[in-house]
């Protein structure tokens, strides 16, 4: 008869410990989330890219920029749009996502070749991916006005110089560096303002001042 009420005992209080021991782990133990960080090329800030584990209701702080050479920054959580800095109360997996443009505008100066290389500067204004455009070729007369647009790395922009069109294509090969193709699209009015002997095409290429 001892020897049962003794291991009854032992039951209960085995039993006794396993709800302790649940009820300790359920209080120990909060939700765990990742938070992923991914950032554009030209963005500077933290937290860096990568991905990190927190507790549920953990404030993390954030702040970003753009680098130089780089605009119009989007800051998103979670695909909605937020500030630049700020702070994040963690309540599930999030995703931050950091982005800018590259920022051409200002001045620019380098080479235009046409079976001879002649001084060439250009100055962009207006938007990151678009705006106005002008220049100035020494080979030719004048100056040159008109609109730029940029995608995917390539940039495109024409040019009016009294009584000729050139047309210019080229690749954004870092954001201090320009360079491409011109063409020539045609004189625009009684006399063009290129040499004769001015080929059809040819190359050129543009440095940040």
């Amino acid at each position: 008869m001892r020897a049962r009420i003794f291991t009854s005992f032992i039951f209960i209080g085995i039993f006794i410990g396993i709800l302790i021991f649940a009820g300790c782990k359920n209080t120990d133990d909060p939700a765990q989330y990742i938070l992923t960080v991914t950032l554009g090329e030209g963005v500077s800030g933290t937290p860096g890219p990568g991905s990190y584990t927190h507790t549920e209701n953990d404030v993390v702080t954030y702040s970003y920029a753009a680098q130089a050479g780089y605009g119009n920054l989007a800051c998103t959580l979670d695909g909605a749009s937020i500030p630049a800095s700020g702070s994040i109360t963690v309540t599930g997996n999030h995703v931050l996502n950091v982005t800018v443009d590259i920022d051409l505008r200002g001045f620019w100066a380098g080479r235009f070749y046409a079976g001879w290389d002649s001084y060439f500067n250009v100055t962009f204004s207006g938007g990151t991916l678009s705006g106005t455009v002008q220049s100035h070729i020494d080979v030719v007369s004048g100056n040159g006005n008109g609109s730029f647009s940029i995608s995917n790395d390539q940039i495109e922009f024409i040019l009016q110089f009294p009584g000729a069109r050139l047309g210019f294509t080229g690749t954004i090969d870092s954001v201090n560096h320009l360079s491409g193709e011109w063409q020539y699209l045609g004189t625009v009015g009684p006399s063009a303002s290129l040499p004769k002997k001015l080929p059809s095409n040819g190359r050129w290429e543009l440095n940040r001042d």
